[in-house]
């Protein structure tokens, strides 16, 4: 008996002697990853605790936007990709990273550059709509700042889901940052999506003021969301909508003016600018130069298609001023200076 019960102390102490060092690892685990936030970093609520740091916040959206996805002026952006695609341009690229799939008409779901487009953009509207969110419970910042921030982040999100509709078809619409939502979320038909960033835009115009806060017209004020609206009004046949929105916009005379002077037409200072992206840095104001403006042939990446520049009339001033050759029948655009 006694041996019986000596045995079964043992095993008692063998067990909590196995147990104690658990403990002690689980406690030091905690002590261990429970730090406090870095001072160089804001958490997702400090962000929207004031006007500044949400401005931030929002400022990196367009950043994104100007430098990754679909509108991005790079060699994976709509520009460059659909004018090879739709025949406006001669790629003389190589290799499925670059434009010759689209060129091809060779597209399949894993090429990157589709990836690319998909994933950028609605990273891009998970952060308009953690603007959203953050701003609409933020106790720190004013409610004429709110308006601001929250139009604006409602202009992106519909302009965002706008194009994707457009190039994929169907689409999830994403209103929300929860990602158990949002992991549940199933594809809406065209005609749906573009009704859901109407419903967006209708807000916008009503949060937005008409002038513009920044110098470049780099944030959308009221008239860029119904310029947005009437093109979307006439993709849903809702012809007087359009008109009105468009007309809305046309007769801002005082904001737009229209630019008779084709070589001054594109710059950042045009009157004639709706929305535009600031550049990221004064040697590069569009992506796009890089690509559609050279001075030797043959292109490394694109080139206006001989039947594209055949098709102006020889009057047209477009094509005196924006078109030129460099040999071969290689012809680029010509820079804005």
């Amino acid at each position: 008996m006694r041996n019986t019960f000596y045995n079964r102390l043992f095993r008692c102490f063998k067990y909590v002697l196995l147990i104690l060092p658990l403990l002690v690892v689980a406690i030091s685990c905690d002590d261990f990853v429970d730090v406090s936030q870095p001072t160089s970093q804001l958490t997702g609520q400090t962000v929207f605790e004031n006007k500044t740091t949400a401005t931030a916040a929002l400022k990196d959206i367009y950043s994104q936007m100007r430098d990754y996805g679909m509108i991005s002026g790079q060699s994976t952006g709509l520009s460059v990709l659909l004018g090879a695609y739709t025949d406006e341009l001669v790629s003389y690229e190589t290799g499925i990273s670059g434009s010759e799939p689209f060129y091809n008409n060779a597209l399949i779901p894993s090429i990157g550059a589709i990836q690319e487009m998909w994933t950028r953009a609605y990273n891009q509207i998970y952060a308009a709509n953690a603007v959203i969110e953050g701003v609409t419970n933020s106790q720190g910042i004013e409610q004429a700042d709110k308006d601001q921030l929250i139009g604006e982040a409602l202009f992106i999100r519909a302009f965002l889901h706008s194009y994707l509709a457009g190039i994929f078809g169907a689409c999830p619409y994403i209103t929300v940052t929860d990602y158990q939502q949002n992991i549940l979320a199933s594809r809406q038909a065209t005609a749906e999506i573009y009704s859901l960033c109407i419903t967006d835009l209708e807000v916008a115009v009503q949060k937005l003021p008409g002038g513009y806060i920044s110098g470049e017209r780099a944030r959308p004020n009221k008239f860029a969301a119904q310029a947005l609206l009437a093109r979307l009004y006439l993709h849903s046949a809702r012809w007087e909508e359009a008109a009105n929105a468009a007309s809305a916009v046309i007769n801002t005379d005082d904001i737009y003016t229209w630019e008779t002077d084709l070589d001054k037409l594109f710059l950042k200072e045009s009157t004639t600018t709706i929305w535009q992206l600031s550049s990221g840095g004064g040697y590069a104001n569009t992506q796009e130069g890089a690509t559609f403006i050279f001075n030797a042939g043959p292109p490394t990446r694109l080139a206006l298609r001989p039947e594209l520049y055949n098709a102006f009339e020889p009057d047209d001033q477009r094509r005196e001023h924006w078109i030129r050759a460099i040999g071969w029948g290689i012809r680029t655009m010509v820079p804005c200076l």
